[in-house]
């Protein structure tokens, strides 16, 4: 006899009984891992759409109250009198709080223009103000910086 063959012939077997119940065992513990693994990836999944169509939302809503404070801002610069909107750091707020970084800060970036714009309004003589060539460039820069929060939102989204 050589000695694998002693070896192996000494070796302990295991017991089918014990053998059956270790593979029960092993399997549940790999199945419930496995479930617990696929509840938190649909958890994730969840919670991704959910932030999505928040974000949706908002940029939705941020881009209507901007043209509305644009037909405002006409408006009443028009008329002479100073745009006040306490509730453009609302509007920003949210941006901020679902971002990303990039989307609040062209968001930013298009409450300015527009608030620019209509100063460069109020500055002109009142007989001007209804010349809208004379403050031109203000309002190609609004649509510019409308348009960059526009695309930021759809990158965000993945939609461009």
């Amino acid at each position: 006899m050589t000695l694998a063959q002693a070896a192996a012939a000494a070796a302990p077997t295991l017991d089918p009984l014990v053998a059956l119940l270790f593979a029960g065992v092993s399997g549940a513990v790999v199945a419930g891992a496995g479930g617990l693994v696929g509840i938190w990836l649909q958890g994730r999944r969840e919670h991704q759409r959910w932030k999505r169509e928040e974000r949706l939302r908002a940029y939705v809503a941020f881009l209507r109250r901007l043209d509305q404070y644009n037909v405002d801002l006409r408006r009443s610069a028009a008329k002479g009198r100073r745009f006040i909107r306490s509730d453009t750091s609302d509007v920003i707020s949210t941006l901020v709080l679902l971002g990303p970084r990039a989307v609040a800060d062209a968001g930013r970036d298009a409450i300015t223009a527009m608030l620019d714009k209509g100063q460069a309004i109020r500055e002109l003589p009142e007989e001007e103000r209804g010349d809208v060539s004379k403050y031109e460039q203000h309002t190609r820069d609004f649509n510019q910086a409308r348009s960059r929060f526009l695309h930021a939102c759809q990158k965000e989204l993945g939609l461009s």
